[in-house]
């Protein structure tokens, strides 16, 4: 799990990759959008919430149960 912010444009985003198909899950970190430390202070939630949005890519994209 990776997380940038762009000072130009005032965005934080994290992304994670797919370990199965190399497809990237990226999302806005939306509060504080003008912080760049708000990344380092709330990483470890930062990264749940990736991996979880990753286990539901897996899930449904992955998942050949459900296919």
């Amino acid at each position: 799990m990776r997380t940038t912010w762009n000072a130009a444009e005032r965005t934080m985003h994290y992304a994670i990759d797919c370990p199965r198909c190399g497809g990237e899950i990226r999302h806005p970190v939306k509060p504080r959008w003008g912080d760049p430390a708000f990344l380092e202070e709330f990483g470890e939630e930062i990264r749940l919430v990736a991996f979880d949005l990753l286990l539901y890519h897996l899930e449904d994209a992955h998942d050949d149960a459900h296919q």
